[in-house]
């Protein structure tokens, strides 16, 4: 584990060191000024709304968990630095909310076929299907339990779809 105080490192030292690695610098900068005022870390919003929308989620979700910021406040400031284009935090969430849901719903609907299908079998092989986050491959294996009846068949093509 490496450990350092950041306080003691300018953010333009920071930015120049680690430029070519925009999320790392951001993420350090972002980390190091978070519990400054507003306008110490504004400038790093515009760096984190042209990361990936994984990291740039990450470091939204930071932001609103530990700035004293409510969330309409934090979607006006991502307006007026990027503009409307640009989707609310709300809006996000609640995207992924309801893609973790399908996901969910799916995983019980294919542990609960397999269970009935093939039994202990079907145990083993919900924990391959389990490393599965696409919709639409789950969907193929849930289409799959009515048609596929060997266990060993219906495990080839699980793990064709990994």
């Amino acid at each position: 584990m490496i450990i350092f105080d950041t306080n003691k490192i300018k953010d333009n030292e920071i930015r120049q060191k680690i430029r070519n690695n925009a999320f790392v610098m951001t993420s350090i900068l972002l980390l190091k000024n978070i519990f400054k005022d507003i306008d110490e870390w504004r400038p790093l919003v515009k760096s984190i709304i042209e990361l990936d929308d994984d990291r740039k989620i990450m470091l939204f979700e930071y932001i609103v968990t530990k700035q004293d910021i409510t969330e309409e406040k934090f979607n006006n400031l991502i307006i007026e630095i990027k503009g409307d284009e640009m989707p609310s935090l709300a809006e996000i969430w609640i995207e992924r909310g309801e893609k973790r849901g399908r996901l969910n719903e799916l995983y019980d609907s294919i542990k609960r076929g397999l269970e009935l299908k093939f039994k202990q079998l079907g145990k083993n092989l919900f924990l391959i299907t389990q490393k599965i986050q696409e919709i639409d491959k789950l969907k193929e294996i849930q289409d799959a339990l009515y048609v596929i009846n060997d266990a060993d068949e219906f495990k080839r093509f699980v793990q064709k779809r990994v």
